[in-house]
């Protein structure tokens, strides 16, 4: 008896080990998560001006190339809830890390003005896959100290937003075999850094996927709550202004 009692316990310790190693995964795949969107959208701003020197853009292209962020954010809205239920928030979080990564090698090949537009797009189109994944993330992770956990989840992007810019100025100025990063080996770098969160995220298992699709709450039952217009209201002005 004393001996089985003595398994039970050590079987008790060996599981919350791994419940503690998977915890630890999912918050590394947040919080690396928010850390590489904060720099993915805040590295253009040291590159902008060598952007447009380097293309030669006037004031109408390079605002129709900042109004990409937007449109990319605006798709990637469109579809990514669908991929989350067919392939699950895991595949979805992968997808959009590494679609960002490829986006950094198409903006270090990209020399033409049309085909680095393209590669920008793209990016963005990975960063709004990216938001949409950490929100559902977060939802379902976070199901206790709520707040807290999302506090300092933003907390990661506010210091990846601060430091991206410097980050940037410093990369551009690196020199690798003799040759200058400049703007276009500087976002190959900087997203390079997704790699982190897809090792995080490929080495933990993330809560929802399993529910049965007749488990969810429908669309057509969530548009006649009144409350949940009240939130999109609320949330739709925040994002505006």
């Amino acid at each position: 008896m004393e001996e089985l009692n003595l398994n039970q316990q050590a079987g008790t310790q060996g599981n919350k080990k791994k419940f503690n190693k998977l915890y630890a995964m999912q918050l590394a795949t947040i919080f690396l998560g928010f850390i590489v969107f904060g720099i993915s959208e805040n590295i253009k701003g040291p590159a902008i001006p060598r952007i447009q020197f380097d293309f030669n853009l006037d004031e109408k292209q390079l605002g129709t190339l900042l109004s990409l962020n937007a449109l990319g954010y605006l798709i990637a809205c469109s579809f990514t809830a669908i991929l989350v239920r067919k392939w699950g928030i895991k595949a979805v979080s992968v997808i959009s890390f590494a679609s960002m990564i490829l986006s950094g090698v198409f903006i270090y090949v990209s020399h033409t003005y049309p085909l680095f537009a393209s590669s920008y797009f793209f990016m963005y189109i990975g960063n709004g896959m990216l938001e949409i994944a950490l929100a559902i993330l977060g939802a379902r992770i976070f199901v206790k100290n709520t707040g807290t956990m999302m506090n300092l989840s933003h907390f990661f992007y506010g210091l990846s937003s601060t430091v991206a810019p410097l980050l940037a100025t410093g990369v551009m100025s690196l020199h690798v075999f003799g040759h200058e990063l400049d703007w276009r080996g500087m976002y190959l770098v900087m997203l390079s850094l997704c790699l982190l969160p897809i090792i995080a995220a490929l080495r933990s298992k993330f809560p929802g996927d399993d529910l049965p699709h007749e488990d969810r709450t429908s669309l057509k039952t969530l548009t006649r709550d009144p409350a949940i217009w009240l939130m999109v209201l609320i949330l739709s002005f925040g994002v505006v202004s």
